[in-house]
């Protein structure tokens, strides 16, 4: 029993249930006090707060996924060097810069990427020019999944911070 909260056990920094065994033929709705003192369902308050679970190493409720298709292009200032990119679309570039996080160099955003069979990486960079963010897609990848400049392709992105 927890002493500062009558009818919780836990210690004050560990997890709190309700007292009593709990097992899924038992278990009543999280309740306790809020902080003047009323009784209150948790699980009718929490879930207007809740977003989906982060993945390992990340902060909770950061992460989102997202799978939208797009053209591959080729970058024109590069000079020789060969930059390849898909532009994220400006639905789902809209929703991955209202995520919280930290700033990163360039306005970067970094994500886990999936394109057929390959996965990978990197980050999405913004574009000044379109509002959109960019994905950088490596040689690698384009080599493993037969992916040419000008070709639609479907892609996954799942950010990671």
């Amino acid at each position: 029993m927890n002493p500062r909260v009558p009818g919780l056990s836990g210690s004050p920094k560990g997890p709190r249930t309700a007292s009593g065994p709990a097992s899924p033929a038992n278990a009543a709705p999280p309740t306790g006090p809020n902080h003047s003192g009323a009784q209150v369902d948790w699980h009718a308050v929490l879930p207007r707060f809740a977003r989906v679970s982060a993945g390992p190493g990340s902060i909770a409720g950061m992460d989102e996924s997202f799978a939208f298709e797009s053209e591959l292009w080729r970058w024109e200032g590069g000079g020789e060097a060969a930059w390849f990119f898909v532009t994220v679309p400006a639905d789902v570039s809209h929703d991955i810069r209202e995520l919280p996080r930290m700033p990163r160099g360039f306005g970067s955003v970094r994500v886990r990427v999936t394109a057929g069979g390959s996965s990978w990486a990197t980050s999405v960079f913004p574009d000044s020019k379109t509002g959109c963010y960019l994905l950088p897609i490596k040689k690698a990848v384009r080599t493993a999944e037969g992916i040419e400049e000008g070709d639609v392709v479907a892609i996954e992105l799942d950010t990671v911070d």
